[in-house]
């Protein structure tokens, strides 16, 4: 009885394949919770972290498993579905069968349905392992053993054929499967080519109202990339497109950043100001600290009338935390529980592979968070669509921040191993994961080989930009449009012992000198090259001298146009940084020894229950921070480095133009140097309310 009024329901909404597709996916998602459980904070695991996260937030941990756990089963749904679709069509089945009784010709067409589901999520899963190995890497690759030797042969041996091959079988099953079924229902057919054409109308027409948008300009587009070095948009082979814009704008060489984190470093860029101006000094500033951003550039912009958005992956997330003017914000939310529910989606490698797209970021917003997929190209996507409303406007201003430069260094395929060590089988295979509490020890195959991963994260950025480029001249606003090449800072990679990263201290030229090339619209200015030091707190006031905006009172920055201009060849200008916060106390570094000491970044911070369980900086370390930061004043000829130590304040001073002066401390031989930069330093710190005995 039961069996003859419940079968009828299940046979209409739950058809055998949707059945098998929930049971399935369903027994993925307890097999990956199973492998993976386990949280991780900083890219570290901790059990004492674990065990704090899993007791308090254990009721939110189990909202977001039931979340996922429904993805699994509408995924196995849809799937299954698929699987009831092409075995009724192609093997000629009478009847839809129910789920709990079998015939031998049954049992046959279940068997199917099964070989099905499990060859699509096949497919899915090697495709995604291919292009984003560093996904799944935690899982099979470190793990050693068959594992580690399946990712191996997927990424490394198995060519792109056997996955083409694979793909083009099912889209041909499937696409006989609807020829023979618009066969068997003749007046579908017409309502279906109906429906088929007036969407390729309303396509042809969309795109050609596009095409005539109001955009006049000038429009402003920053493409700025996360701890991209500037001596990689020389290197042509690397950076292309970005030697394009090079060959047709202006490039200025001797660029720094005001500080090598980003949330204070763009905020520099879009205020014109210092951070011990504008008051944000590190990555974790509370809501107070950033509540002063008045009179940004962006706010100047849309008060004459400009669109303005910022569009960001994981490294951008600080631009949802921070009140700086734009219209549009499409960046990642960072704050505790974006930590949770990012670990918890890392945890399931066997729903990756349909997620990494940008309407799976719709559902999940934490996958943008995921630094181990830091794809330009879903980026780009996601520019693309914001771009096409900005153009609906009379100018606009976008900036694009990119994070597949920032480490862990995680490209697609085929950028990853574009410049990787063939054969390289140690650690460091896919990514360069952050290692605060490790101490590590590289041999020289290991520096290549995460050399190469940087280099490979680099020429992606780059096609990155390229794919814009293009875009934008296929919609006609190119030559409206300013396009500015930056970074927030760059990169260190183990050259001069100066370690990995940034931040930490200011030696060297790989992290304070950042690239910035500006291509003017129509071309302006084309092939000029500025050697003298400038700032990224110049960028924007020169942008609004440009456009005659106007520049306001009380920043740091001036106009560079008239260096770019050749009315003035030397401003006499001076660059001003200093470090952030150092996030590990037994990291084996150089700086170690020259630094006040104060805990990890674990010790130093706190969650901020009262507003949005942001990570902030506890108020008892704020000033010691401060007072422990290493701070610089570089004049294009020396650098003068102030560190202050519990012993005092001690002084670096190198000769840049000298060809070893990076490397060589010059502070003793040339004292009169030290005094003339050092009053420079001080007369700069004197706003700084946290200055330490000079």
């Amino acid at each position: 009885m039961f069996r003859d009024r419940v079968c009828p329901i299940l046979k209409r909404f739950l058809p055998c394949g949707a059945l098998y597709g929930i049971v399935f996916y369903s027994f993925l998602f307890f097999i990956s919770l199973i492998w993976n459980f386990g949280f991780s904070l900083m890219g570290i695991t901790q059990s004492d972290v674990s065990e704090l996260i899993i007791n308090k937030f254990w009721p939110y941990i189990l909202y977001i498993q039931v979340k996922i756990l429904l993805v699994y089963a509408i995924i196995g749904y849809i799937v299954g579905l698929t699987s009831d679709f092409v075995v009724r069509n192609l093997f000629r089945e009478n009847s839809n069968p129910s789920p709990f009784s079998f015939t031998k010709e049954q049992r046959c067409e279940a068997g199917l349905r099964v070989l099905w589901i499990f060859t699509v999520f096949a497919y899915f899963l090697l495709a995604s392992l291919k292009k984003y190995p560093q996904l799944y890497s935690e899982a099979f690759y470190d793990k050693g053993g068959i594992l580690g030797a399946f990712q191996i042969f997927v990424t490394d041996y198995m060519g792109d054929w056997p996955l083409l091959s694979l793909k083009v079988l099912l889209i041909l099953l499937l696409l006989s499967s609807i020829l023979i079924w618009l066969k068997n229902n003749a007046r579908l057919r017409v309502k279906l080519a109906t429906v088929f054409i007036v969407l390729v109308l309303f396509v042809f027409m969309k795109d050609i109202l596009n095409i005539s948008h109001k955009n006049k300009g000038p429009n402003i587009l920053i493409l700025a990339s996360d701890s991209l070095r500037k001596d990689m948009i020389y290197e042509r082979e690397v950076t292309p497109n970005i030697n394009k814009l090079i060959d047709e704008g202006v490039v200025f060489d001797s660029a720094h950043t005001s500080l090598p984190r980003t949330f204070p470093a763009m905020i520099s860029f879009l205020t014109g100001k210092y951070p011990l101006n504008h008051g944000v000094r590190h990555m974790f500033p509370s809501k107070w600290e950033r509540d002063h951003r008045k009179h940004s550039f962006v706010e100047m912009l849309r008060k004459q009338g400009y669109r303005t958005a910022v569009v960001s992956d994981f490294a951008g997330d600080v631009f949802s935390r921070m009140d700086i003017g734009f219209d549009k914000i499409k960046v990642p939310y960072f704050n505790f529980v974006t930590i949770i529910n990012q670990r918890s989606l890392e945890m399931h490698l066997m729903l990756l592979p349909y997620l990494t797209n940008n309407f799976a970021r719709t559902i999940f917003p934490e996958l943008k968070e995921l630094a181990n997929n830091g794809d330009p190209f879903l980026l780009t996507g996601e520019l693309k669509s914001t771009l096409k409303c900005l153009m609906k406007g009379e100018k606009f201003c976008c900036l694009t921040f990119f994070s597949a430069t920032h480490f862990p260094y995680a490209s697609p395929n085929p950028f990853y191993r574009k410049y990787a060590l063939p054969g390289y089988r140690k650690k460091y295979k896919y990514m360069k994961p952050p290692t605060i509490y490790e101490k590590e020890s590289f041999d020289e195959e290991d520096l290549m080989q995460i050399r190469g991963l940087y280099k490979g994260a680099v020429s992606s950025f780059d096609s990155a930009v390229g794919d814009i480029t293009e875009f934008l001249k296929r919609k006609k606003v190119f030559d409206k449009t300013i396009i500015i090449i930056t970074a927030d800072h760059g990169e260190n990679l183990y050259e001069n012992g100066w370690s990995i990263g940034h931040g930490e201290h200011l030696r060297g030229p790989n992290v304070l000198n950042v690239p910035l090339v500006v291509r003017f619209p129509d071309g302006l200015f084309k092939k000029r090259k500025v050697e003298k030091v400038t700032r990224d707190v110049d960028v924007m006031p020169t942008i609004f001298d440009y456009l005659q905006l106007g520049i306001p009172e009380g920043i740091d920055g001036v106009s560079l146009m008239p260096l770019i201009r050749d009315e003035n060849q030397d401003f006499g200008l001076v660059a001003f940084s200093e470090t952030g916060i150092w996030f590990s106390d037994v990291v084996e570094a150089f700086y170690q020894e020259q630094r006040i000491m104060y805990p990890d970044i674990t010790g130093i911070s706190e969650i901020d229950f009262t507003y949005n369980m942001e990570v902030i900086i506890k108020d008892k370390y704020q000033d010691l921070l401060n007072i422990a930061k290493h701070r610089m004043i570089d004049d294009g000829n020396y650098r003068l480095i102030y560190i202050p130590t519990r012993e005092g304040v001690k002084y670096e001073l190198y000769d840049i133009k000298n060809e070893t002066g990076y490397n060589v401390d010059v502070a003793d031989k040339n004292p009169r140097k030290v005094r003339e930069l050092k009053q420079v330093l001080i007369k700069l710190m004197e706003n700084d309310s946290d200055k330490i005995g000079f």
